[in-house]
């Protein structure tokens, strides 16, 4: 098990000292258990041994995204893409740090090649959806939030949170009835406060469009 390993890769680490594989093997040890930090140490120490290894540059950038700390994710990133190109998984990364770092053009760039090259992949349209919403591409983002749909699987949050979001997109562009399926939809899946004041706003749209007060 993991924790096996660490001790193992300690104590090889102990006598091979210039060993990055060693060393990024050890990183992975203290990630697979959830100790972060000792995991990030290791990861810095495999890059100061080789500069370029892809293994902790992206498990630098994972810690990152982990934290929030989109800036810093991005950067190691960038260079673990760099190191891989054609990796889409890296690129899904990636775009996601983008996104929350609000670089939404280049999540978008990011996105768009993962799902080009993995056009099943829900998580990325999902992601592609939120980058094309904030960059006030509504109706891609309707597009990349329906893709999404086809591929979340049922009963998550995160197929929850894409019905909120491609509702609140329909409730602004005034598909209000689409709006509605949509957030009930989501609220069928998972309780959230928010989800209800949308409904209810919604719903009163609706009512006021019918007696003909527009919005």
């Amino acid at each position: 098990d993991w924790s096996n390993a660490i001790t193992q890769l300690s104590r090889a680490a102990e006598s091979r000292t210039t060993d990055a594989d060693v060393a990024q093997k050890l990183g992975r040890a203290y990630m697979e258990t959830g100790e972060d930090r000792q995991a990030m140490e290791w990861f810095q120490k495999t890059l100061q041994l080789d500069r370029d290894n892809g293994t902790a540059l992206t498990n630098i950038g994972r810690l990152y995204l982990q934290d929030g700390n989109w800036s810093e994710a991005a950067s190691f990133l960038q260079r673990a893409v760099q190191s891989d190109p054609q990796n889409m998984v890296l690129r899904s990364y990636l775009g996601r740090a983008y996104l929350g770092a609000r670089n939404y053009d280049q999540a978008i760039q990011q996105l768009e090649q993962v799902t080009q090259a993995r056009p099943n992949d829900g998580g990325a349209w999902y992601n592609l959806g939120q980058a094309y919403q904030a960059n006030g591409q509504d109706g891609r983002a309707i597009d990349a939030y329906t893709r999404a749909l086809q591929f979340l699987p049922a009963g998550t949050g995160q197929r929850a949170e894409a019905l909120y979001d491609i509702g609140f997109v329909y409730e602004k562009t005034g598909n209000y009835e689409d709006a509605l399926q949509a957030l009930e939809d989501s609220a069928a899946i998972q309780a959230q406060a928010k989800v209800t004041e949308a409904i209810e706003r919604v719903k009163e749209r609706i009512r006021r469009e019918k007696e003909g007060g527009g919005n």
